[in-house]
């Protein structure tokens, strides 16, 4: 599993905090294109595996460990919480990124 380091202060700096982490599942296939339910965490394909120094190592793991971005997006009428605030307004990584679309 890897753990997220989070760039935008009240939007998703939780996730430590949550327990959110990338990790591999059971249920993820890659020719399936479906990643499945994962209560927030990014699930990857867990048989996407290699040898390293007799160890069985997860390969997009290995790649990105030491350090990448992740980024999850999600359109603005699904970006409100369960009080009702829209992250998508206070994010200003993606009022960057709408400028630019």
């Amino acid at each position: 599993m890897l753990i997220f380091y989070v760039l935008e202060k009240d939007i998703n700096d939780k996730a430590q905090r949550r327990g959110i982490m990338m990790h591999t599942a059971s249920y993820v296939k890659e020719n399936s294109g479906v990643v499945g339910r994962s209560h927030g965490c990014p699930a990857i394909d867990p048989f996407e595996n290699e040898t390293i120094n007799n160890k069985l190592k997860n390969i997009l793991f290995e790649e990105i460990k030491n350090g990448s971005l992740l980024f999850a997006y999600t359109t603005k009428a699904n970006a409100t919480d369960d009080n009702g605030k829209n992250y998508y307004d206070s994010s200003s990584l993606l009022k960057c990124l709408e400028r630019q679309f």
